[in-house]
């Protein structure tokens, strides 16, 4: 699903920098260019989830605005959670919304 979601969303405008867990997300957000918005699973490989990356983000880069999707968690208190399976069309939506504001 990952692959299918990141080239869906470079073809709806979006550069996209795929890491495959928290650990490489946060090496890319100290490191490489500005980063307008990360798109994450909660669930994924390594010691810490999504929800710990968007607490990370929250306290070192609060710049950087974080939509998380999930097939069990539902929306978390000041962090959206999109339920999977997901419409990618709407998430780019949601996405471009989120840079804008």
């Amino acid at each position: 699903m990952r692959l299918v979601t990141v080239e869906f969303l470079e073809d709806s405008g979006f550069k996209v920098v795929e890491t495959s867990n928290a650990a490489d997300a946060i090496n890319v957000l100290t490191t490489d260019g500005p980063i307008d918005v990360v798109f994450s699973d909660v669930q994924m490989p390594g010691e810490m989830d999504g929800l710990g990356l968007a607490r990370w983000i929250s306290r070192e880069k609060p710049e950087v605005k974080v939509l998380l999707t999930s097939g069990k968690v539902p929306d978390q208190p000041g962090q959206p959670v999109v339920a999977k399976p997901y419409d990618m069309e709407a998430v780019a939506r949601r996405l471009k919304a989120m840079v804008q504001h």
